[in-house]
């Protein structure tokens, strides 16, 4: 005779069970109690940094690996996901994990890639969870990010001309120069230039960000 125990929940079971041999004759008593260790699942690390990244790029990947130390195999799956990127005001295209589901193998490692891509720029904080068959609790991988975006300005200086250009050009003049549109075509008017004399116009490029950027 052999008892199976299969538990379907974290806490301490107990069972009695009585055998009564034919006719009677004699009647025993069996008190069963089983407790309950939870897969030893777990995620390589707790967090994850991304660097800083601009606005509408996407990094390489980063990797987390889910580690199983048991002798059997876990299904596992990312859960809530959508729901998170919703919340942090993302789209689905903002944090993709590569698998989303699968099966992780006994006493083996599976990675997970993670690729980040800011829709804009700010900080942001998101927690990831895999849910794991079996665990009472998913696991947790939180998620740091930041994008960042250019922020180029290019200006004809005060004294120059703008004639011909769209509104948009006009309409962002300061005292510091009219700002030039970003699309389309910007016409410059040096204007009526004595022989053997010059017109000067500056056209400044300035960088209002914290990161470099090339020119060409």
């Amino acid at each position: 005779m052999a008892f199976e125990f299969t538990p379907s929940t974290t806490r301490p079971t107990e069972a009695f069970w009585r055998l009564t041999l034919s006719g009677g004759a004699q009647t025993h008593t069996f008190l069963l109690a089983g407790t309950v260790a939870e897969p030893r699942v777990s995620l390589e690390r707790p967090s994850l940094q991304f660097r800083q990244q601009l606005v509408g790029s996407a990094a390489s990947p980063e990797v987390v690996h889910l580690v199983n130390a048991e002798a059997v195999a876990f299904p596992f799956e990312v859960t809530g996901l959508a729901a998170v990127l919703e919340a942090a005001g993302l789209d689905l295209g903002a944090l993709k994990v590569t698998p989303m589901s699968g099966v992780i193998p006994p006493n083996a490692s599976l990675p997970l890639e993670l690729a980040f891509s800011p829709p804009r720029e700010g900080a942001f904080n998101l927690n990831v969870t895999v849910t794991v068959a079996r665990k009472s609790m998913p696991l947790t991988l939180n998620v740091k990010g930041e994008g960042y975006g250019l922020h180029d300005r290019l200006t004809l200086s005060e004294g120059g001309s703008a004639a011909g250009a769209s509104a948009d050009a006009g309409a962002g003049g300061t005292g510091q120069g009219v700002d030039l549109a970003p699309s389309g075509v910007n016409f410059l008017d040096f204007g009526a230039v004595p022989v053997q004399e010059k017109s000067v116009r500056r056209i400044t490029l300035s960088n209002g960000g914290s990161w470099a950027f090339d020119f060409a």
